[in-house]
């Protein structure tokens, strides 16, 4: 994986269908064991976008951050940072 470079669409068909292919289900019910979780938050995207700006909105939106840039950066380059943070 490099995240300047993979895309979502490359993290779904490189990593997210094969880890979940035998179970032929979503990898989020592999995730949660099969319970039922409702979601907080509504996240879109563009399988065209860096997989790594998708996850840096996210966490930006945990940390109350007003913007993901300060997040994609550290995801890049020292994610020790954005795990103290979290």
């Amino acid at each position: 994986y490099a995240a300047e470079v993979h895309t979502t669409a490359d993290v779904v068909r490189q990593a997210i269908i094969p880890a979940s292919a035998a179970e032929q289900c979503a990898l989020a019910i592999i995730l949660m064991r099969g319970k039922a979780v409702y979601p907080m938050k509504m996240v879109t995207h563009n399988w065209g976008n860096l997989f790594r700006d998708l996850v840096a909105a996210v966490v930006a939106d945990a940390l109350g951050e007003r913007s993901y840039a300060m997040v994609a950066t550290l995801l890049q380059e020292d994610i020790s940072v954005l795990e103290r943070m979290l």
